[in-house]
């Protein structure tokens, strides 16, 4: 498996992006890096929503059952998620209320308003296929969000380190393909939450839409994993 490492793609202040074509029926990824990290992304426009999502998978070598995923998206929204396989696991991003930006100093020359945001307003959570639905489980699954997250005038980005002894046996994590078809779905109807801390919700697929795009596991697996974890805080 051929690996990457971020320092070899970084581009001071800006992201450096390796254009890899995978075919006419998905979305095409783009090696993107941000100062230290980088992750294998797609861009994509879900009934003239554009959602980005991108993923960051340790070595095979390093024994780790985890990724990291910088998903990004349009406000307002319910819930977004990726499946990573068929009848298999998936991720849930959604957030428990809008949150409540406290505007911040732009960077010099940039054209997004930036704020900074609570961070435990953010779920990312493991799903599972419910009757029409997805039930979240914080049980199947150990997540982190980075304060790296941050919501951007129109959009929200939600940085996140999952974890999960299930992944081990994920097409995401298969080292028999060369590639996994990651199902992404967006929604905006609002979670409706099941017990009184807001941790377990059913996500209602009726209103929702999905697009899908072909994962490479060797260009998204990065030498670099860990340190890309710490610069994270995750």
């Amino acid at each position: 498996m051929k690996k990457h490492s971020s320092e070899d793609m970084k581009t001071p202040g800006q992201f450096a992006v390796l254009t890899l074509l995978i075919g006419t029926c998905f979305a095409q990824t783009q090696t993107m890096c941000n100062h230290n990290v980088c992750m294998e992304t797609a861009n994509l426009e879900i009934e003239n929503n554009k959602v980005t999502i991108g993923v960051a998978l340790p070595t095979v070598e390093s024994g780790l059952n985890e990724f990291l995923m910088n998903a990004s998206v349009p406000l307002p929204y319910g819930f977004l998620s990726i499946q990573m396989g068929p009848n298999e696991v998936q991720m849930c991003d959604f957030s428990i209320t809008e949150p409540l930006p406290l505007p911040t100093p732009a960077p010099p020359n940039h054209h997004h308003n930036h704020f900074k945001m609570n961070t435990s307003d953010l779920r990312s959570q493991a799903c599972t296929e419910s009757d029409g639905s997805l039930l979240t489980n914080p049980m199947l699954a150990n997540t982190t969000i980075s304060s790296k997250s941050a919501l951007l005038g129109d959009h929200l980005q939600i940085v996140s380190r999952i974890n999960s002894t299930l992944f081990g046996v994920q097409d995401l994590f298969s080292t028999s393909s060369e590639s996994s078809v990651i199902r992404v779905t967006i929604s905006k109807s609002a979670p409706l939450y099941l017990d009184s801390s807001k941790m377990t919700a059913l996500l209602d697929l009726s209103n929702s839409s999905s697009q899908s795009f072909n994962f490479n596991h060797s260009a998204g697996t990065f030498e670099n994993y860990t340190a890309m974890v710490d610069e994270l805080g995750v």
